[in-house]
């Protein structure tokens, strides 16, 4: 995501930390694959909820990544 928009992973997640929860925050995890800890904890029980592959508490980030297709379009 931060590649995309031309920014830095603490960027966007200090943005989504403000977000309320109509927004799917707890999709945005640590490289490791550790979720936020904000929200009280939710994080892992949604992503698990997902179906989202997890690796005991943290999310199987080889069998979960998004894989992007095409290059990333330049941002104005």
């Amino acid at each position: 995501m931060a590649e995309r928009i031309g920014t830095s992973p603490r960027q966007v997640g200090r943005a989504m930390s403000l977000l309320d929860e109509g927004v799917p925050w707890w999709r945005v995890v640590h490289a490791d694959g550790t979720p936020a800890t904000c929200h009280q904890g939710q994080a892992p029980r949604l992503l698990a909820d997902e179906g989202i592959p997890m690796r005991g508490t943290r999310v199987d980030m080889r069998r979960a990544r998004h894989r992007r297709e095409g290059p990333v379009p330049p941002s104005s």
